[in-house]
């Protein structure tokens, strides 16, 4: 059964035909009278007016004429109705009589006699009265009834119940049956008769004369009534027929000029009306198709009402709301949703709907559409009624902002918001059928210093030429995000993707990193550390699988990085304690608990002191002694370098004011140079502790040297007119370049220890040890080794030209009193 709704829903008329849907006239009579001119009305009514006073005065004068002797009337001929009235009356009676009617007896019989005697005797009456009247066919009917009554009153009389028969019946009616077509042959032809009036009928007169009076009056009244309200209704509608117009033309300015467009379709679901077409010329269509549409607009027929659209719109009528959509494609859900209201005839809103064009390239449209069944009145569906809106731009919008939500901007991978969808998503799937998932979390290796030394423009690019790497490692249906900084994570989702897969996949990712990156005109050699966790061995929740992939990333960095590591319970202990001393060293910055220690650096040629290095060093009463190697990473990593660094600095230069001579050296992290106030620091600190600059070394790592040439040529030429030296650290170990020591103000390189430790035994190490000394001597540099333990080393170093060395030959780095004391020793022993 369809339902319908109740019968104030119902409406038969089109939403397109000038008038209000269901609306009808209350006085169908006055239809006539609304077209009519309201002159004639005017004058129609003045007429009826007019003439009712007229008859109001005829009457009143024939009321005064009634007092005479005479008064003439004019009457019709109801007086021979009458006789043939009675006479009828007469025949069925007697027909009862005779049919043994129970009902029927003599008495009665007599009695209908009677009424006929009377009828005949009143038109004998007005016979005889009748004045100036030649019909005389009226007179010879009026002789023949009162012959032929008479001769047949007396059988009438004589008849009887018991004894009657139908023959005498018979012969009654043969002798009535010439009366009777006297009687209508005289009533046919008789017009009116004027009879004379007695003085004894004046009276009757009056009162007939008075009755018409009041009866012409009430009709006047009731005349003048109904045409006051055929006026008003006839204004009424005027002004409901101008509204609705009003209202039909506001409806139409609204739908055409509107973004949405309204729709309504017969009981087909064809369209009958549409304000604006869904589509434009070419949205959804080739231009083969676009020519066709144009061809059908101009040789469409334009139904009833037209659409306002013009002929693009007409060419919709007749068809599909769908077709005219180009929603072709059943299995939506928003085509669903619709075929299944309208076939229940039910209610639907918003409901999207997506087109699908054939053609390739044309634009993919999507509406948001709502619509409504109505009926006519006799509650039988008459079609749908609704609007829709194109929501193309806003859908894309939508999307673009999800988009932007979910993925990074720089790489255009998944985020972190993504990835964790997705791995709940994994992870609900894999419990479902039993399987598995793995989760690899990537950090790359020495990303900073490039970010440091090339800037971040080239670091941005390195990021996006790994994401690219990376991705042409995956299979399908596994996913590549980008969590932040320089940290990356691949899910592997699917059946059998378990531990061994994500193993291969990493061995893939280490060996995808082994070549050169190429940006920006530079080769950049970098690597990457991976954490590995599998569901269901290494957690069973998504944060427990994130928690466990960075504790074996963590765990694969520790262990040397460039390798991957699988997550391992006793990892927890490593965080654990990592996070420990990351808490510590944050209450040692705030509460003074570093210390700064200072190692001597020897003269090779005499062993002569020429100052020292300040190295800081920590002792924690929770954690003990805190080795630089365990702490100084996770500075860098928890962003405490900074503060770090300028508590070493302002420290050193306060304890090397109260030294009689020497230089103190110390290391500057590339965060402190980058950050853009060093020299404001460097300033600072020596104004502070009175040290005079040239007694200030300042040792930067290559990495630092690599950033912007001119910010960096700008900053050390600064730092270099103050009379600060400059020291090159651990030259050789990371992006040497010749270049650097031409182009940079430099005052000293310093020798990696990992080139000093095996210098008496490799012949490797010595070629390169030497070749850095005589490049220093060639550009006029000083050149320091650290790491020197032994007498032979030292030896070599001296041999080979090296101007100082610093290691535990000469000291292990010291507190500032027993450095102090081992200062005084040192004078004393060289006085």
């Amino acid at each position: 059964m369809e339902a319908r709704p109740e019968p104030n829903e119902a409406s038969d008329a089109p939403l397109d035909d000038g008038t209000i849907p269901g609306r009808r006239s209350p006085l169908r009579i006055a239809g006539w009278w609304a077209r009519m001119r309201p002159v004639f009305r005017l004058g129609l009514f003045a007429l009826v007016v007019a003439g009712g006073a007229g008859a109001w005065q005829t009457t009143s004068w024939l009321q005064s004429r009634a007092d005479g002797l005479t008064r003439y009337i004019r009457v019709d001929s109801w007086s021979v109705f009458r006789v043939l009235h009675e006479l009828g009356e007469l025949e069925r009676d007697m027909a009862r009589l005779v049919a043994g009617d129970p009902g029927m007896n003599r008495e009665r019989l007599r009695r209908e006699t009677a009424e006929v005697e009377a009828a005949v005797d009143l038109l004998a009456r007005d016979a005889a009265g009748a004045v100036d009247f030649d019909n005389q066919s009226w007179r010879r009917a009026m002789q023949q009834a009162f012959g032929r009554f008479g001769r047949v009153r007396e059988r009438i009389l004589a008849l009887d119940a018991s004894g009657a028969s139908v023959a005498e019946l018979d012969a009654i009616d043969l002798e009535l049956a010439p009366l009777r077509a006297a009687l209508e042959e005289a009533a046919s032809e008789l017009g009116f008769v004027r009879l004379h009036l007695q003085d004894r009928d004046l009276q009757s007169v009056r009162r007939l004369i008075e009755l018409a009076r009041w009866t012409l009056s009430g009709f006047l009244t009731i005349a003048c009534l109904l045409l006051l309200v055929m006026s008003l209704e006839a204004r009424r509608a005027r002004r409901a027929e101008r509204a609705a117009l009003q209202q039909e033309r506001r409806f139409r300015d609204v739908a055409e000029t509107a973004s949405d467009w309204v729709f309504e379709t017969d009981a087909s679901m064809l369209l009958r009306f549409v304000s604006k077409p869904p589509l434009g010329p070419h949205d959804g269509a080739s231009p083969a198709d676009a020519q066709a549409d144009e061809a059908d607009a101009r040789d469409a027929v334009p139904m009833r009402g037209g659409t306002g659209a013009g002929a693009a719109g007409e060419a919709l009528l007749g068809r599909p709301l769908l077709g005219a959509l180009k929603a072709v494609t059943s299995g939506e859900a928003g085509v669903s949703t619709f075929v299944e209201a309208t076939l229940g005839r039910m209610p639907f809103r918003d409901v999207l709907v997506e087109s699908r064009p054939d053609t390739e390239g044309a634009d993919r449209r999507t509406f948001r559409i709502s619509g409504k069944p109505y009926f006519d009145t006799q509650g039988c569906f008459a079609g749908y009624r609704g609007a829709g809106s194109d929501i193309t731009a806003q859908i894309r919008q939508e999307r673009h902002i999800r988009f932007l939500a979910e993925h990074d901007h720089l790489t255009r991978l998944p985020n972190r918001v993504l990835l964790r969808e997705r791995l709940r998503q994994a992870l609900a799937g894999a419990r479902e059928r039993d399987g598995r998932s793995a989760l690899l979390a990537l950090d790359l290796d020495g990303f900073k210093e490039v970010n440091d030394g090339f800037g971040h423009d080239v670091g941005d690019a390195l990021l996006v030429a790994v994401a690219g790497r990376l991705s042409g490692l995956l299979r399908q249906g596994d996913l590549l995000a980008r969590l932040g900084g320089d940290e990356f994570a691949i899910l592997l989702a699917g059946g059998g993707r378990d531990e061994a897969s994500a193993r291969m996949l990493a061995e893939r990712c280490i060996d995808a990193f082994r070549g050169a990156y190429l940006v920006a005109g530079r080769e950049i050699f970098i690597q990457t550390s991976i954490g590995i966790a599998t569901y269901p061995d290494h957690g069973d929740s998504v944060e427990e699988l994130l928690k466990a992939a960075d504790m074996a990333l963590y765990a694969a960095k520790a262990a040397g990085r460039g390798r991957w590591t699988i997550y391992d319970p006793r990892m927890n202990s490593a965080l654990l304690a990592r996070q420990q001393i990351e808490r510590a060293l944050r209450r040692a910055l705030q509460t003074g608990g570093l210390e700064v220690h200072f190692q001597p650096q020897m003269r090779l040629a005499d062993d002569r002191l020429l100052g020292a290095e300040a190295l800081v060093r920590w002792t924690d009463p929770t954690l003990g002694k805190v080795p630089p190697d365990l702490f100084v990473p996770v500075a860098e990593e928890a962003g405490l370098i900074l503060e770090l660094g300028t508590w070493v600095l302002e420290e050193a230069c306060l304890q090397a004011s109260r030294w009689p001579n020497g230089v103190v050296a110390v290391n500057v992290s590339p965060a402190q140079f980058l950050h853009g106030d060093l020299l404001e620091r460097v300033d600072a600190a020596l104004a502070r502790s009175g040290l005079p600059p040239e007694r200030l070394e300042l040792e930067i790592t290559e990495g630092v040297l690599m950033r912007d040439e001119t910010a960096a040529i700008a900053d050390l030429r600064k730092l270099h007119e103050r009379g600060i030296q400059l020291a090159i650290d651990d030259f050789g170990t990371g992006y040497s370049s010749l270049s650097y020591l031409k182009r940079f103000p430099v005052d000293k390189v310093k020798i990696d220890r990992s080139f000093v430790t095996d210098l008496e035994h490799d012949a490797d190490d010595r070629m390169i040890v030497k070749a850095i000394v005589t490049l220093g001597q060639a550009l006029g540099l000083a050149t320091i080794a650290e790491g020197v333990e032994t007498r032979g080393q030292a030896e070599v170093l001296h041999r080979f030209g090296c101007d100082q060395g610093q290691g535990y030959l000469f000291g292990r780095p010291m507190p500032p009193e027993l450095f102090g004391a081992f200062r005084d020793e040192y004078d004393k022993a060289k006085t």
